[in-house]
C-alpha cells in the first residue's frame, strides 16, 4: 500500500496593515538577515516570529505594571505594511490595546519599536579598532 505525505498542519494567521517607518521595516529585516546567518537558538529568525514575540514582550511589560509611552501611527497611507502574525498573537494584541486604550496599530507599532530597540545590539556590533583596545602596560625599564 502506497504512502501519503501527511501535510503539516498549517497555523492560522491573521495580517495586520499599518504604516511603519522605513528605518523600522529596514530594522526588522535586517535583524532577520542577521539571526538567519547567524541561526541564534530560542529566537525567531523571520519576520513573522519577531512581530508575534515583540507583541507577547510588550503584553507582559503592561502586565507587569509598567507604564509604556505609546507611538501614533501616522494617518497617512503612504507606507504602509502588510504583517502576518499568529493568530494567538492577533487575540494577545487586540486585548491588550483594548486595555491599554490604544489603537491596535499604535500597539503593534510600540512593540515592534521596543523589540528592535532591546535587540538592536545584535545587528549594530561595533568591531573594535585598534584605538578602542587598551594598551597593555610597557614591560620595558628605562
Amino acid at each position: 500500500m502506497r504512502q501519503r505525505k501527511v501535510a503539516s498542519p498549517q497555523q492560522e494567521t491573521a495580517t495586520l496593515t499599518l504604516g511603519l517607518s522605513p528605518e523600522l521595516r529596514d530594522g526588522l529585516k535586517q535583524l532577520s538577515a542577521v539571526r538567519k546567518a547567524l541561526r541564534k537558538g530560542g529566537k525567531p529568525v523571520f519576520i513573522q516570529g519577531m512581530v508575534d514575540d515583540a507583541i507577547v514582550n510588550l503584553d507582559q511589560l503592561l502586565k507587569g505594571g509598567r507604564d509604556v509611552a505609546f507611538i501614533p501611527v501616522p494617518r497617512s497611507s503612504e507606507g504602509r505594511t502588510a504583517l502576518r502574525v499568529s493568530a494567538t498573537a492577533h487575540r494577545i494584541a487586540q486585548k491588550a490595546s483594548e486595555a491599554a486604550d490604544v489603537k491596535l496599530a499604535d500597539y503593534i507599532r510600540t512593540a515592534l519599536s521596543h523589540y528592535l530597540r532591546n535587540y538592536a545590539h545584535e545587528v549594530h556590533k561595533e568591531a573594535k579598532a585598534p584605538a578602542h583596545r587598551a594598551r597593555k602596560p610597557a614591560g620595558r625599564k628605562v
